[in-house]
């Protein structure tokens, strides 16, 4: 391992300055070539904020601007203090969730935790709040699913509508639902980074607390992580890596049986999964039975609902399948009716996930993937999978309209597996992991602090 040598100044400049300052240019060269492009030359859905989907300035009060200063001036120090506890993860589990509602309060309760619930008709929530019996609503869904429900609910499995329908049950009311999905989201996916980060370096438990924290600040994770359904898929998807890297047979099968139930339950987006964990068994064989069980688990947990409540997940895909294509036919949206559109969206796809992942990061990520390809890490396979997967999603026609910060936020786990990387060969200073940290939170609490990203 190779200890960093780097001057501050140097460091300062390389790892934080530049690549600050080129993401900055490209950006703005990118959000002026695609307005002019729309403007003069083709017209496509092209957002003004682009390559933000979703996106509005808002009115500042003096009283945010010292919240987001403190914010920022306070992030530092609880660094330095949990590195004297390297960085325990019973530690870092209650400070990730205290920093994204502290981002999230920046715009206020309405914009920070009501907005993300209940704005917009079409939100699980207004059919959440309609279900009497959950049982019924699971043995009715497919008839319900293209007449009555609405948009949101009608193209995702029912368990997107039921999460939010259990937790309205336990707290009514849209605010406490936000806060409830950041502690529980937050907390166990800072819990399953660690886990699976120390699987991989079981020596330096440092390290995997400081990057559970570090995914934790993660402008997406802060920005969407109060967003009803977003934040248990990448919960729960970062839950079947883990469970499926996990040390205990018994413990890997059941908990990645439970874990990938769950986010196939909440979303069809699930399938992004399948082929990282299916080609990740070619590389690494005695992980074949775990993943062919797991899978397995999940067909039988689904067979039972069709036996006992009528419901089938296949058939259920498929009309929501057709669904989105009507929408996208009658839109325009489809890759042959309007190529431009599905073009342009592809770029504006890519470019707002590296933007939500900030420059910094994507400094280390280049980085961590030339150590993966030297050392042939299976960190680095599994990233690359998992873009790859992505990609692949994107190509097929996914998000068509963007928000892929949001909708691909179970991306972003996968992307700090290469930074881990990085952090463990350089051995870098603590000072210098603070700078890196702070300089990742401080773009969050930018993007807080003057705008919204929920429609």
């Amino acid at each position: 391992m190779e200890q960093s040598t780097i001057p501050k100044g140097k460091f300062i400049w390389r790892t934080l300055f530049v690549p600050f300052v080129l993401y900055a240019l490209v950006y703005s060269l990118l959000n002026a070539t695609m307005t002019y492009t729309c403007l003069n030359i083709v017209e496509f859905d092209c957002p003004l904020a682009f390559p933000i989907s979703i996106f509005s300035l808002r009115s500042i009060e003096p009283y945010q601007t010292i919240a987001a200063i403190a914010l920022l001036l306070v992030l530092p120090v609880i660094a330095y203090l949990l590195s004297k506890q390297k960085y325990a993860i019973w530690l870092v589990m209650p400070v990730a969730v205290l920093l994204i509602l502290g981002t999230s309060s920046l715009a206020g309760w309405y914009v920070g935790f009501d907005l993300p619930i209940t704005d917009g008709e079409a939100l699980y929530y207004y059919d959440a709040i309609k279900i009497n019996n959950p049982l019924d609503f699971i043995r009715t869904y497919e008839e319900a699913q293209p007449t009555t429900l609405l948009k949101h609910t009608r193209t995702n499995p029912p368990g997107a509508t039921l999460n939010i329908y259990l937790l309205n049950q336990l707290l009514s009311n849209p605010r406490l639902i936000s806060v409830a999905i950041v502690i529980i989201c937050g907390s166990l996916s800072a819990f399953f980074m660690w886990g699976i980060i120390r699987e991989h370096f079981p020596d330096d438990e440092r390290l995997a607390g400081y990057v559970s924290l570090l995914l934790m600040v993660v402008p997406a994770i802060q920005v969407y992580y109060t967003n009803g359904t977003d934040p248990i898929i990448t919960m729960s998807s970062l839950g079947v890596l883990y469970f499926v890297l996990h040390s205990n047979k018994i413990t890997g099968v059941i908990g990645g049986i439970l874990a990938l139930f769950v986010v196939s339950f909440t979303t069809f987006l699930f399938v992004f999964i399948l082929p990282v964990l299916g080609v990740y068994a070619l590389f690494y064989r005695s992980k074949i039975r775990r993943i062919a069980l797991i899978f397995a688990g999940v067909v039988a947990l689904y067979l039972l609902l069709y036996i006992g409540l009528d419901f089938n997940y296949v058939n259920s895909f498929r009309v929501a399948t057709h669904i989105e294509n009507q929408v996208e036919v009658s839109a325009g949206l489809t890759t042959y009716a309007n190529l431009p559109n599905y073009i342009f969206t592809r770029i504006e796809s890519v470019a707002e996930i590296l933007l939500f992942l900030t420059p910094f990061l994507f400094l280390r990520l280049c980085q961590g993937f030339g150590i993966a390809w030297r050392e042939k890490s299976n960190l680095g396979l599994l990233s690359a999978l998992a873009i790859i997967s992505v990609l692949g999603m994107m190509g097929a026609g996914v998000w068509r309209t963007g928000e892929t910060a949001r909708l691909a936020m179970f991306i972003y786990p996968y992307l700090l597996l290469p930074v881990a990387l990085v952090m463990a060969r350089l051995q870098t200073q603590e000072w210098q992991r603070i700078a890196l940290l702070t300089a990742v939170f401080a773009q969050t609490v930018l993007m807080q602090w003057g705008g919204i990203y929920f429609a």
